[in-house]
């Protein structure tokens, strides 16, 4: 049986190989300095949470749902 993994990079340049299955929700937040947006990505143990930036966000947003 075929999982689907996703390509993650994150803030730091980490890449990550993410079962999609494994992805618990998506996070838009705003940081305390100067309003600069945080995109998380917590994964499904709740214990892991990937910072990415915006174009990967959206990318795995319309991934996972279509948009």
């Amino acid at each position: 049986m075929k999982e689907n993994f996703i390509k993650i990079t994150d803030n730091i340049s980490d890449i990550y190989h993410v079962n999609i299955d494994n992805i618990a929700y998506l996070k838009e937040g705003f940081g305390n300095a100067h309003n600069k947006p945080i995109y998380k990505i917590v994964l499904m143990n709740d214990k892991q949470i990937l910072l990415v930036g915006a174009k990967d966000f959206i990318r795995i947003k319309n991934q996972l749902y279509g948009e």
